[in-house]
């Protein structure tokens, strides 16, 4: 080996140690994203169905979103907006996500199926 030659696997090893440590830190920062959304789709979820429920129950549309925002609080969610049509309640809630990177955002509606019919249980 020469003397020109040594010193090049030392930096040669700092270089892949760098990549590594960028693909490792984006790694988590895309992890943290995809968590964050799942948190608000099953927030979303959860809500639209608690609002739902207060909707077959005969509360008006202002009780269900409270009840629905309520549920999205509890899990670690914020209510974005809130709709009512008949007993079907539309909602969207959002998460907030790592560093530098959106909120996650999620929309679920929930309701009865006016589609089945109706059977009353045996």
């Amino acid at each position: 080996m020469t003397g020109r030659d040594q010193g090049n696997v030392t930096v040669l090893i700092c270089a892949v140690m760098a990549v590594i440590g960028v693909v490792t830190a984006l790694g988590l920062v895309l992890g943290g994203a995809v968590i964050a959304h799942h948190r608000a789709a099953a927030a979303a979820d959860l809500g639209a169905l608690a609002g739902a429920a207060q909707l077959v129950r005969g509360s008006s549309a202002a009780e269900a979103c409270k009840v629905a925002e309520h549920m999205l609080l509890a899990n670690g969610a914020r209510l974005e907006t809130c709709a009512v049509a008949g007993a079907t309640l539309d909602l969207r809630a959002a998460v907030t996500a790592p560093r530098g990177l959106p909120d996650a955002q999620a929309a679920a509606r929930a309701g009865p199926d006016t589609e089945a019919p109706i059977d009353p249980p045996p």
